[in-house]
């Protein structure tokens, strides 16, 4: 697969972006983004998919293992600022680009309800795939909140 500078995808209409985004990703994009925050998630795709997957981890059994850190816990688990980015839209509400790398969707649903009146019956769903409330996110990917079908916001 052909890999696109950034002027490359400017250049492209929002619908040749939104079929662009479908093959690089295997998901059906419908969310209405627009161009420019489109252009960065195809291109954070498209790093990923360049990057090498990391090595698995040596796999053995620990017992009385420490418990793990939580993914909200700032102090504990450091996260760039740059790399930390997420694009954020919920019903008539532009997107917005937040820094929410490493926090859980339920605690982003907690945080963000008011602001960009999110219901506790919303679907979440990143880069077009629906997740649940204990999905931890990742810099660059794009989180809808979506009502139910056949519902009414």
């Amino acid at each position: 697969m052909a890999t696109h500078t950034e002027a490359d995808l400017q250049n492209k209409s929002l619908l040749k972006l939104r079929q662009l985004f479908t093959e690089i990703t295997g998901n059906e994009f419908d969310n209405g983004m627009d161009k420019p925050a489109l252009v960065q998630a195809i291109l954070v795709q498209q790093k990923r998919q360049v990057e090498p997957a990391p090595a698995p981890a040596p796999t053995r059994r620990i017992r009385n293992k420490p418990p793990t850190t939580p993914a909200t816990d700032p102090e504990n688990n450091p996260v760039d600022e740059e790399n930390a980015l997420v694009t954020v839209t919920c019903g008539s509400h532009p997107p917005t680009q937040l820094s929410l790398a490493g926090k859980t969707i339920g605690t982003v649903r907690r945080e963000l309800s008011q602001a960009l009146n999110i219901t506790t019956s919303m679907r979440a769903r990143v880069n077009g795939s629906e997740v649940n409330d204990n999905y931890v996110l990742e810099g660059g990917v794009i989180l809808e909140f979506v009502q139910p079908a056949g519902d009414k916001a």
